[in-house]
């Protein structure tokens, strides 16, 4: 999918597309049960349509995750351009490292959470009392939306286009023929 949107929109337009979508579908089972507009858990319909919005919000994630790399690879060319050094190796590095970090700190931040709204050990299915549930939800949407707000917002500081992407790549292929000719002689 990350080729078709970027044929349409650019990089930065398509990641930022995805991810608002990705911001409304997200807590949408969430609000619509506590509006009391989701099936109940009863309904047979509950686990397909619950299926249906995580192989989306998969899609979504891993849609914006591939063009947001490729974005990350477009700054390593600009930089080599400026810099005329390879650093393809710490741009990467730091990247992952920053996902180790935000996974941990989600991680950490879950427990925040499930302690916050009083969530208790050892809960089983059907025996969590609503207020808990309610206070849950009441936590997940408004922390959900501001998250995906912030990526999104950063997002919004990448500045080359397609055009500048190109003119990158002739600049670096005409730069690897200079240095193969002055190799040779």
């Amino acid at each position: 999918m990350a080729p078709l949107i970027t044929k349409r929109l650019d990089k930065k337009r398509g990641a930022i597309w995805v991810s608002l979508i990705a911001l409304v579908l997200a807590p949408s089972p969430v609000v619509l049960r506590q509006c009391g507009w989701f099936v109940g858990n009863s309904s047979p319909a509950l686990m397909p349509i619950l299926l249906a919005f995580t192989l989306v919000l998969g899609t979504l994630t891993v849609v914006s995750g591939a063009l947001v790399t490729s974005m990350l690879a477009d700054t390593v060319e600009e930089n080599e351009i400026r810099t005329h050094q390879r650093t393809e190796g710490l741009y990467f590095a730091a990247a992952f490292f920053v996902q180790k970090c935000v996974s941990g700190l989600g991680i950490f931040a879950g427990g925040l959470v499930l302690a916050w709204v009083k969530f208790p050990e050892g809960a089983r299915p059907g025996l969590v009392p609503p207020e808990v549930l309610k206070n849950l939800a009441l936590t997940y949407v408004p922390l959900i939306v501001v998250l995906l707000a912030i990526s999104i917002y950063c997002i919004t500081f990448y500045r080359i286009g397609r055009a500048g992407h190109n003119a990158n790549l002739r600049l670096l292929h005409a730069d690897q023929a200079q240095s193969k000719f002055s190799e040779a002689n």
